[in-house]
């Protein structure tokens, strides 16, 4: 519109932005409400804690807020009544109102009531009493909440109106206003100090059957020549796209591709479209699939702070303050945070090879000197001890301060989210700082953790940017009475819009249906107006939901889009055109494809280590290369080959093979190699058993200082486990101790005169009256069972019993012993002694010519570069494989 010359803008404001600029109050936040709340709470429950009272507290002053906004008498609602005659007079509700209200309270009234029924009246109560106190507290202090102020304008907006010089007010665009908004604008009207004006169409205003058009029907600021009503579904076309797909992903997929078809159509679409985001959790996945071909956008929503990798991180740096000792920090908070984007993007400190030394030398508590080496740096800042708590936030703004300035730094786009958050919560942690140190003097870091939490989960940090830029992003009630040509909607989902759930109260569905306050047909009604509202003057609209079932819940499509299909439609043939889309992902129904390693080139570049001349790069094979083979070629590829080791990570807690690792270590100290034992002598060696396995775990874990926690009964454990195999050793000397732990390397040539190293690490052997054995100690389980020497090369279960004859091969070959015996000590069975190969028979030269056939055509194969690693057709052996996430088993 061109008036021909230049005009001020009118003053535009929310109401409650209107109502505060009425008042002489100051409007608080509802942090600090809750603080001024819980001092009245603690007059009734002294031994009240706040971090637990803030929810239930929050969610009175929501009570309160609409008590006091639709004109309802607390002090009379806060009463237990029983007669109903008290309560027609107290409140003069209409025969089906008073009837609702009745009925509830009869299920409380008559006799005296117990249990559940005793409780609720008592907080009933309760609440009418903190009610009256918070009102005369707020009073004295001269603050207010919202709801407050509404009650005092509305009680004395005539008087207002016919004393002051109030300029004409417009009143633009509302819907369901409470009680209290609707006295205030009323009398505006009356005295022709204000007008208002409603945006509807008569497709839900006059259909009486239409939820969006309910507030409408009986608001009495709704007149004759008061409001617009239009004919916009009637008389303009409308192509809506109904769009069923799997999961979020599978809508912003398709939303990028709408969004980019568009683009190719009309540069300019996105000044003239609108994305609605009903479920706030969709805006990064959203963001991420927006398309080249829209150059702007501008976010106006708000997205829940507990979502944020912002509170995340700072959750992480106060759990790490939570678990510190002085300037020690726990392992698995100091790994988080270095993990974090910010932390090794925004220091010097070369991150990685801290993150190595860490896993490497096996910290499980770091101190602060083995972090930080710039006291001044990032590092130093994030890793240093707060004693106090009331330092604690002043801390906290510290590191956000770093954070927004490092994103200010790297700021590559318009919208920053990271930035907004961390800005978020540093306005958050301002307002703490003052109420933690006067108000809450009691709480500590664990509490303070406790509240934090609570307070993101009912907060959203607000998004603002240029509403005349780009695309428009916005959360479903923030759409409100605005027109866009083009209309993306997500979600339009049952229980997600309209959201089929009533908001949490304290006060009884009966009893808020007999006030009018809002209950959950109100708030779907309110859901269904700004849909209907975003559709009213849209060219193109498209909806998408999700269709995925999980939990046999979801998957469903809002009864919206069933009111469009047939009702619009059907009302509007010629208006209204229904396109149905859907994307869905076809079932494959096979298992994954085999997996065959050739050995090309490169593979046999690695397999010729093993048969290489040259000592400096030779590699022997050993009895767990050999059974990793037995038992999986492709195992054997990923390990050896292919050189793909598990992940290393901090050893908190003893590993089995750290377990092994350390009893081997004590039990080859306290022999002596070379010397004869008797049962005496042995018994004697008990006395330093203790000594033996606290060395033994010092060089394993250098790193910790004290054992508590599960590793200090592992090392009682490993104790006793040391004291009963001196006990059986004592029961079969006397012997003579050849050698404990020994290495021993044998060469072997081949049929092709290739060369190989078989190599082992004997734990013992030793010298009786049968002859020489060799004894091999497991931590583990393992089967023992008469077997035949080609069993112990084909099944993977006799594991142990191979490598025990693997390990007396090597003696026979090194030593030329022609008969040994081969015999496994189980510690978790270490009661049954010894178990031997072949019941304690020697093995004999003509077996270890057997074993030595076998062993070379094993080493032929592996080396052969016609055959492929492969995977075992024994689906069994993969349960525990480390590589099975590879193979798809």
């Amino acid at each position: 519109m061109n008036f021909g010359k230049p005009l001020l803008s009118p003053l535009i404001q929310p109401f409650e932005d209107f109502m505060s600029s009425i008042s002489t109050d100051m409007v608080v936040d509802q942090l600090t409400l809750c603080v001024e709340l819980f001092d009245i709470y603690k007059k009734y429950y002294p031994e009240a804690i706040f971090e637990k009272f803030y929810p239930w507290g929050s969610l009175a002053l929501n009570d309160f807020d609409e008590i006091d906004k639709n004109l309802i008498n607390a002090q009379s609602l806060f009463k237990r009544m029983s007669d109903i005659r008290e309560i027609e007079q107290q409140f003069q509700l209409d025969a089906d109102d008073l009837e609702s209200f009745a009925s509830f309270w009869e299920t409380i009234s008559g006799q005296e009531p117990e249990g559940l029924k005793k409780e609720f009246v008592n907080s009933w109560i309760l609440l009418g009493k903190l009610y009256i106190d918070l009102q005369k507290t707020l009073e004295s202090k001269k603050m207010c909440y919202a709801g407050m102020i509404t009650r005092k304008i509305a009680a004395n907006v005539d008087s207002w109106l016919s004393t002051s010089e109030v300029p004409t007010t417009i009143f633009a665009g509302f819907h369901a206003l409470p009680l209290g908004e609707e006295k205030i604008i009323d009398a505006y009207i009356r005295t022709g100090k204000g007008k208002i004006y409603f945006d509807t169409d008569e497709v839900y205003v006059d259909d009486h059957s239409q939820e969006a058009g309910r507030y409408f029907r009986k608001s009495k600021l709704f007149i004759d020549g008061e409001h617009w009503k239009f004919k916009d579904f009637g008389s303009s076309p409308k192509t809506i796209y109904i769009t069923a797909a799997p999961l979020n992903i599978g809508q912003s997929k398709l939303l990028g591709l709408d969004l980019a078809a568009l683009g190719e159509k009309d540069l300019s679409f996105a000044q003239n479209s609108v994305l609605v985001l009903p479920d706030e959790s969709l805006l990064f996945p959203v963001l991420s699939s927006i398309p080249d071909e829209v150059k702007a956008l501008n976010v106006s929503m708000g997205y829940p702070l507990k979502n944020s990798s912002v509170f995340s991180f700072i959750l992480q740096i106060l759990e790490l303050q939570l678990n510190a000792k002085n300037t020690v920090f726990y392992h698995k908070d100091v790994v988080s945070i270095l993990n974090h984007t910010f932390v090794q993007t925004a220091t010097a400190e070369n991150i990685p090879a801290l993150l190595r030394q860490i896993m490497k030398s096996n910290w499980v508590y770091i101190d602060k000197s083995q972090l930080v080496k710039e006291e001044e740096g990032l590092l130093s800042l994030l890793f240093s001890k707060v004693e106090k708590i009331t330092l604690i936030i002043p801390w906290l703004k510290n590191v956000l301060n770093k954070y927004i300035l490092y994103r200010s730094e790297i700021k590559d786009q318009d919208i920053d989210p990271e930035a907004e958050f961390a800005f978020m919560f540093y306005t958050l942690f301002t307002r703490l700082e003052n109420i933690v140190e006067t108000r809450l003097p009691d709480i500590d870091l664990k509490m303070l953790i406790r509240l934090l939490k609570e307070i993101a989960a009912s907060a959203s940090a607000p998004f603002r940017g240029e509403p005349l830029k780009g695309l428009q992003i916005m959360g479903f009630l923030e759409t409100r009475v605005l027109d866009f040509k083009n209309v993306f909607i997500m979600s339009v989902n049952e229980e997600i819009i309209p959201e089929g759930k009533a908001k949490q109260s304290f006060i009884p569905y009966n009893i808020r249906k007999a006030l009018r306050l809002p209950v959950a047909e109100d708030q779907d009604s309110v859901s269904a107006y700004h849909f209907y509202r975003l559709l009213q003057r849209a060219e193109n609209v498209y909806l998408y939901y999700n269709s995925e079932v999980r939990n046999g819940r979801g998957g469903e499509m809002s009864r919206w889009i069933l009111q469009i299909e047939y009702e619009l439609k059907k009302k509007f043939p010629d208006q209204i055109n229904i396109v149905r889309r859907s994307l869905s992902t076809p079932i494959v129904n096979h298992l994954p494809s085999a997996i065959a390693i050739k050995k090309d080139e490169a593979v046999m570049k690695v397999l010729s280590r093993y048969t290489s001349t040259e000592d400096a790069i030779n590699k022997p094979f050993s009895a767990s290369a050999l059974s990793q083979y037995i038992n999986c070629s492709l195992q054997f590829y990923f390990r050896y080959i292919a050189r793909l080791d598990e992940e290393d990570e901090v050893e908190e807690e003893m590993t089995a093979a750290s377990f092994g690792k350390i009893f081997h270590a004590a039990i080859a100290k306290i022999y002596t190699s070379g010397e004869v034992y008797s049962s005496e002598k042995i018994l004697a060696l008990k006395k330093d058993s203790a000594l033996r396995i606290e060395n033994a775990f010092k060089e394993e874990y250098a790193e910790i200082n004290s054992l508590e926690g599960k590793n200090l009964l592992l090392k009682n454990v490993l104790i006793e486990l040391l004291n009963r195999t001196l006990d059986m050793d004592a029961a079969r000397a006397p012997f003579t101790l050849l050698t404990t732990e020994g290495d021993m390397k044998v060469n072997q040539k081949l049929v092709n005169n290739n060369s190989v190293v078989f190599f082992g690490r004997l734990d013992r052997v030793e010298q009786d009256q049968v002859g020489i054995s060799i004894l091999d100690y497991k931590t583990g389980s393992v089967t023992i069972k008469n077997s035949s020497i080609e069993e112990w090369f084909s099944k993977p279960e006799y594991k142990a019993m191979f490598q025990t004859a693997f390990y007396a091969y090597l003696l026979h070959k090194s030593d030329n012993y022609d008969a040994i015996r081969g015999g496994l000590i189980p510690l978790k069975n270490i009661s049954n002694g010894v178990s031997w190969l072949k019941d304690g028979a020697l093995i004999q030269q003509n077996e270890f010519e057997e074993f030595e056939s076998r062993l070379t055509s094993l080493v032929s194969e592996i080396l052969n570069p016609d055959i492929s690693f492969s995977q075992t057709s024994d689906l069994k052996r993969c349960v525990y494989c480390p590589f099975i996430g590879i193979c798809g088993r």
